[in-house]
């Protein structure tokens, strides 16, 4: 995904990354994780109605994207379970991970997203960056 420091702080929003030129298409993780992420933030987008910047953010996808306004039409929404993600990343290759996230019940607008290695070849390649 790049290096987020790096990026203006406007763009630093994982929506405008997949449905910007900025992210390859042609890649077979792209649709099933923009879709994710999509139907992830529809959920969160419930929570905050009234929140100007949210509808903001839609306005903007919905008027440059024509995935983006095709799947926000669709109405679905992500739940919070268990999910298997495979990224390629620019280093390691593919990755085989496993996904959960959580909400502190005290302040629920966070969420805690944990990724482990769901392989060996995984953890392999994660524990030679640590050394």
């Amino acid at each position: 995904m790049g290096d987020l420091l790096t990026r203006p702080p406007r763009e630093r929003n994982l929506l405008r990354w997949f449905f910007d030129s900025s992210w390859d298409r042609g890649h077979e993780s792209w649709a099933p994780t923009a879709r994710a992420n999509l139907q992830d933030f529809r959920t969160e987008y419930a929570r905050h109605l009234d929140d100007p910047a949210y509808a903001a953010l839609v306005d903007e996808l919905t008027g440059r994207s024509e995935t983006f306004r095709a799947w926000w039409d669709e109405h679905h929404v992500q739940v919070l379970e268990p999910a298997h993600k495979r990224i390629v990343h620019r280093r390691l290759g593919r990755l085989s991970l496993l996904a959960t996230q959580t909400r502190p019940a005290h302040q629920p607008w966070l969420r805690l997203r944990i990724l482990v290695a769901a392989d060996e070849r995984t953890a392999r390649a994660i524990t030679r960056t640590l050394s």
